[in-house]
């Protein structure tokens, strides 16, 4: 019976590695736009909300807390599908 060898080499290692290093590097840029475009846009939403209802400043408030959340949902969830890549690799590594 044949058998297939599908373990990476120390060089395939090496190499994954870095290209999981970018990824990451990568992803630390995203995460700047994942904060500040929720948050400028709570900015203008908050605005409008404060001066259309006369809610100053729970409009506001209310804004950025929501643009909080999302942004730190969205954080998480890039944090768990690198980790799940991290583990592949350091799965890999063992084998």
């Amino acid at each position: 019976m044949y058998t297939i060898d599908v373990s990476f080499s120390p060089m395939q290692n090496e190499q994954k590695h870095a290209e999981l290093t970018h990824k990451t590097f990568l992803i630390m840029f995203r995460l700047l736009f994942v904060f500040a475009i929720p948050a400028i846009a709570a900015y203008f939403v908050g605005r409008w909300i404060d001066q259309t209802y006369d809610w100053r400043p729970y409009g506001s408030l209310l804004a950025l807390a929501v643009s909080f959340i999302i942004s730190w949902a969205l954080v998480i969830r890039i944090y768990l599908s690198l980790e799940k890549e991290f583990k592949q690799l350091r799965e890999s590594e063992k084998n």
